[in-house]
């Protein structure tokens, strides 16, 4: 038992070791980084704290997706209040526009791809922004052929004036978790986009099938859930 307590503590003392000044190492002070920065453990009931209880149809994958959407949406809602009184609609406008402030000026594309857009959408974001005067577009500094989106004067100075209400909604959004469960839930979140990137960024497959075997070839159906019934009864 104490060998198995020991192989987990040594991967976290050589992160400490790295994280941590040399003339700050010591007991206390490792005991503390342990706390902050250690993995809370996995409950034994991922859906203790569930509103409302998962179906019966639906699947740990099915309920991890259908939650990414809902903090999606109460987010949503949080920032159309923050952005109500500016030409901002939601999200989208404020991260092409802190993106541009962020890396300077970027192509289309470029903007598209960072914020995981299609085309479509993309393109109607710029064009809003473009409309009100928040960026500009004009020739690529090195490639005359493309052309490159910048921040305006005024796309600028409305950025200054709605980061501080961004703030307090990132705030709301991460809700009543603690430090360490922020930390943890970032790294998986970074993870999954890690994961999902690459799918995004290559040529879309034709159909669900083709994008199935290209990049999913070991997801399984698993439809109906083991133990379920679509039967009326006898």
């Amino acid at each position: 038992m104490m060998y198995d307590l020991l192989s987990d503590l040594l991967p976290l003392l050589g992160q400490y070791q790295e994280a941590t000044p040399a003339d700050r190492q010591g007991v206390q002070d490792f005991a503390e980084w342990v706390r902050q920065h250690a993995a809370p453990a996995a409950p034994a009931n991922p859906h203790a704290a569930a509103r409302t209880p998962p179906s019966p149809y639906e699947t740990e994958e099915s309920v991890l997706v259908k939650l990414l959407t809902f903090m999606h949406r109460y987010v949503r809602g949080y920032v159309r209040l923050a952005l109500a009184d500016t030409p901002l609609v939601g999200f989208d406008d404020f991260s092409y526009l802190i993106a541009l402030f962020a890396g300077g000026p970027r192509t289309r594309t470029e903007l598209m791809t960072r914020n995981i857009h299609e085309k479509a959408t993309g393109t109607e974001v710029i064009r809003r922004l473009l409309r009100h005067g928040l960026v500009s577009e004009g020739p690529h500094a090195t490639d005359r052929r493309r052309k490159e989106l910048r921040l305006s004067e005024a796309g600028r100075a409305l950025l200054f004036s709605v980061t501080g209400r961004m703030s307090q909604v990132a705030q709301m959004g991460a809700g009543d978790l603690s430090p360490a469960e922020r930390r943890e839930l970032l790294h998986l979140l970074h993870r999954l986009d890690a994961f999902h990137f690459p799918v995004f960024a290559e040529a879309r497959p034709a159909s669900f099938a083709a994008l199935m075997a290209e990049h999913f070839p070991d997801v399984q159906a698993n439809w109906p859930p083991a133990g379920a019934s679509h039967g009326s009864g006898s």
